[in-house]
């Protein structure tokens, strides 16, 4: 038997305790007399008799000691009661996995204070003050304060959390009067994820930022200083009437990696007011600093006054995994901040998004090493003018095959996400408490009148308030910095080659500009919505590897056959160079929706959708999604 599962002879004392308690609890909000419980200490199936509990949601409990992982809540129908097949799943597992805010109650918490607490919650919920927080309560801290040290915060275990590192904890957070953003997430799912994408959708803007400065000052040392480089490799350049072998080397790539990484890591660090995606600032709600994780007290009072935290904060984010919807104090939190704030934005960041782009961006190197290893093979004299030119493209797509199975498996995320809020229902969700159970859904049934309106709420509202769940365009500029990096890497081997000004600008805009910018960030907005079209029904098997290959094929033939005709473009004429990287800047606008054709009726997107392709959204049927990890 596991150490943290009650054992059945315990279990039975101590749930019992519990089932009285809440029952004689929320019978005295009403002033109503409970009856008498029976006190086999163990039995089969434990029968509770009725009695109204909170103006009539009576509780018929029945405990299955039988099972040691899960039992069921059946709540009686009555005035303004739940039907009588609505459930409530509660683990017995004390310490669960989900930790902080979705903790159970601290076992070192007397049977006194912590039925106090409960009363004095339960009566704050009847008379409408669950939307309340006192200011001693109410703590904050900066986003990017979450990310410093790496972001050892996130990797913290909610339920071990010692005295030394609460106390660093507490530093961070400080009273405030108000927050920016309220994080809400399920510690079921292991904190590096969640610190990997925030990294990422926090601090990108300024790894982007970091990369240019790197670039800036690797070209400057390159002109101001040449004889300092050290050049083993040469390649022959052919670009209009310029024919020279030109040095080759890697320190434009290896600054652009650095800069890149180093931005990243020292981006929360620097004090931005508007850190992250709040337009407004970045302090934000994170249950494990700013709730008490020591005093079992001021834990207690900070969990049942969640919904005046949310009253509080401006952006409800939903860091979205998997088992979020699984969990009932997540669900509690979006009931509540829809009621607490009904204007209020809600932001739902699905993390397999983030988790993407690091996937591709480490393939985009990838194909950048192998370009650069082309070139410096120098296939031009060993095949020919073409083959030498098409070669290194297609070596440097190689790695990408690597990648689309990887996406077409987090895009599955995308669909179970939309699947589980449309078949959303509440009677799913998980609890490790029968009280919590009972106050979550007495809270619910208050706010929106009944678990159905709810559920209502989050398979049709909801759905219709999230936008479309796709790649954003800022993180397919910060990918697109990659192969740009290899074309400066190029065009400046080209510039010390003693190439004139006008092969050089032609290599600046229709090579680095036009190709591996522009065209880059159509194949990669293409790559994403293939493999989003394409994600469902993702089953092990060959015709799933021959689908993923289909997508494979079809981004690489785009992908070369703009590359060819961008080549052969900034290598002709400037002229021809110029309207290469015309063309793609608008096909560029055209994929990410800033340009519309036929009054804005077609865009890259509905031109997708008109192929009879699975939609992506909710209302489309339902596919057999695999488990998500």
């Amino acid at each position: 038997m596991k150490p943290d599962l009650w054992c059945e002879c315990v279990c039975a004392d101590q749930r019992q305790e519990e089932s009285q308690w809440t029952r004689q609890a929320l019978a005295a909000v009403d002033g109503c007399e409970d009856e008498p419980v029976r006190s086999d200490p163990i039995s089969a199936d434990i029968g509770l008799s009725h009695s109204e509990c909170l103006g009539g949601v009576a509780a018929s409990i029945s405990f299955g000691l039988g099972s040691a992982t899960l039992s069921q809540v059946r709540v009686a129908d009555g005035p303004g009661s739940y039907p009588a097949s609505t459930s409530v799943c509660i683990s017995s597992q004390r310490n669960t996995a989900s930790g902080g805010l979705h903790s159970a109650f601290s076992p070192e918490l007397d049977d006194p204070t912590r039925s106090q607490l409960r009363l004095s919650m339960t009566r704050r919920l009847q008379t409408d003050q669950s939307f309340e927080v006192t200011q001693d309560l109410l703590r904050g801290l900066s986003l990017r304060s979450t990310l410093q040290g790496l972001g050892w915060m996130w990797r913290l275990s909610p339920k071990d959390i010692s005295p030394s590192a609460w106390q660093r904890l507490q530093r961070k957070s400080k009273p405030v009067q108000s927050l920016d953003i309220f994080i809400s997430h399920t510690w079921k799912t292991g904190g590096i994820p969640k610190m990997l994408a925030l990294f990422l959708s926090s601090g990108w803007r300024f790894a982007l930022l970091a990369w240019l400065v790197a670039q800036v000052l690797t070209t400057m040392i390159y002109l101001a200083c040449p004889e300092c480089i050290i050049t083993p490799i040469t390649f022959k350049s052919r670009v209009l009437d310029f024919e020279a072998y030109c040095p080759l080397e890697p320190w434009m790539i290896v600054a652009g990696m650095v800069g890149t990484v180093s931005g990243f890591l020292s981006a929360p660090y620097f004090p931005f007011q508007k850190f992250g995606a709040s337009n407004s600032g970045d302090m934000c709600f994170v249950d494990i600093a700013c709730i008490h994780q020591q005093d079992s007290v001021l834990k207690q009072r900070g969990i049942y006054g969640i919904g005046g935290f949310l009253k509080c904060a401006r952006e409800l984010r939903v860091l979205w995994t998997p088992p979020y919807l699984s969990r009932m104090w997540c669900i509690f939190e979006l009931a509540a901040y829809r009621k607490a704030n009904p204007s209020g934005r809600i932001t739902l960041a699905p993390i397999f998004i983030e988790h993407s782009v690091h996937l591709v961006a480490v393939s985009l190197w990838g194909c950048v090493i192998c370009y650069w290893g082309a070139l410096a093979l120098d296939l031009t004299e060993d095949y020919g003018y073409f083959i030498g030119l098409v070669l290194p493209l297609g070596i440097a797509l190689l790695p990408v095959a690597c990648i689309v199975h990887g996406l077409r498996y987090f895009f599955c995320a995308k669909h179970r996400l939309f699947q589980d809020l449309r078949r959303f229902k509440l009677e799913s969700a998980e609890c490790s408490e029968e009280f919590d159970a009972v106050f979550v859904h007495t809270a619910i049934q208050s706010w929106y009148g009944s678990t159905a309106a709810f559920e209502h709420f989050v398979q049709e509202t909801l759905v219709q308030e999230i936008p479309e769940v796709t790649i954003s365009p800022g993180y397919c500029l910060l990918l697109a910095t990659i192969p740009v990096t290899m074309a400066l890497e190029e065009c400046m081997a080209v510039a010390r080659g003693g190439a004139p000004t006008d092969v050089v600008l032609s290599s600046l805009i229709g090579h680095v500009y036009g190709l591996t910018l522009c065209w880059v960030m159509v194949c990669l907005q293409l790559l994403y919505r293939l493999c989003d079209r394409f994600a469902v029904p993702f089953e092990p098997g060959f015709c799933n590897f021959m689908r993923t290959l289909a997508v494979y094929i079809m981004v690489a033939f785009c992908f070369l056959v703009g590359a060819v005709v961008g080549e052969v473009a900034y290598r002709y004429s400037l002229l021809a160079s110029a309207m290469f990287a015309t063309c793609t800047t608008l096909m560029c606008g055209f994929a990410y929706g800033w340009i519309a054709l036929c009054d804005g009726k077609c865009t890259f997107d509905s031109c997708l959708r008109a192929q009879h392709l699975p939609q992506t959204r909710a209302e489309t049927v339902p596919h057999q999604i695999p488990p998500m990890m």
